[in-house]
C-alpha cells in the first residue's frame, strides 16, 4: 500500500523530528512511556503521526494506521503539560472523520481502555464484541464509527 497524500491545514500539521525535543505529557505516559521523541519516527507508510498546534504548542496528537479501507485509530493523548481550553484530542478525532471521508472510508476503527469507553460512545462509537489483551493497557475492546 502506497503513502496517501494527505493535504492538512492548521492546526493540523504532520510531526516532524524538530518536535522530538517538545515537552510532552499526558495521564498515560506513566504507563507506555510514549513522548513525541518516539513516536515521529512512525509518520511513515501507512502510519500518519499528526499534531494538534496551537501558539506553537503541542496540544495533542494522533497516530492513523490507513488500512486502505478505514482508518485505525491506534493512540491519541492530550498534552497536559499545556494549560489550555482547545480539545486538541477531540479537535483530531474530527479531523480524523473528515479525512475518512475524504477518502470514501466509511467507518474508522479504535480499541478502547476501560475507563474511556463511554467517552468514545458519546462521540458515535459503538462496541463490537471484540477484545484484545495489551501488556500495557489490559483489556482493550474494539470500537466502530460509521461515517
Amino acid at each position: 500500500m502506497t503513502r496517501k497524500n494527505i493535504t492538512l491545514e492548521p492546526p493540523f500539521r504532520f510531526i516532524a523530528s524538530s518536535d522530538a525535543t517538545r515537552t510532552f505529557v499526558n495521564e498515560l505516559t506513566p504507563i507506555n512511556n510514549v513522548n513525541l521523541a518516539n513516536i515521529w519516527p512512525e509518520n511513515t507508510g501507512c502510519r500518519y503521526v499528526i499534531v494538534c498546534e496551537f501558539n506553537e504548542e503541542i496540544l495533542a496528537f494522533i497516530i492513523l494506521w490507513d488500512h486502505d479501507t478505514h482508518f485505525e485509530i491506534e493512540l491519541v493523548e492530550a498534552n497536559r503539560a499545556v494549560q489550555t481550553d482547545i480539545k486538541g484530542g477531540a479537535a483530531l478525532m474530527l479531523l480524523t472523520e473528515d479525512l475518512s471521508r475524504r477518502l470514501n472510508y466509511d467507518h474508522i476503527v479504535l480499541y478502547s481502555v476501560q475507563n474511556r469507553i463511554s467517552y468514545y460512545q458519546n462521540h458515535g462509537y459503538e462496541l463490537t464484541d471484540e477484545t484484545v489483551e495489551d501488556s500495557l493497557y489490559g483489556t482493550l475492546t474494539k470500537m466502530i464509527k460509521h461515517l
